[in-house]
């Protein structure tokens, strides 16, 4: 990364990734940057799903 570049961190809560990727499109925050949207769970949370589909 040179030093001409900067790394943003933004936490969103949203129903739907999609919203998310709706509102980085329509602010324009993806002409300039790369987004990557990370689904933000709780370990035992997601544990606790994996068992029940089992």
């Amino acid at each position: 990364m040179s030093v001409l570049e900067h790394e943003w961190i933004i936490v969103i809560d949203a129903v739907h990734a999609h919203d998310i990727e709706k509102l980085c499109i329509d602010v324009g925050i993806s002409s300039l940057s790369t987004v990557k949207i990370v689904p933000m769970n709780l370990y035992s949370d997601t544990l606790k799903k994996f068992q029940a589909n089992q």
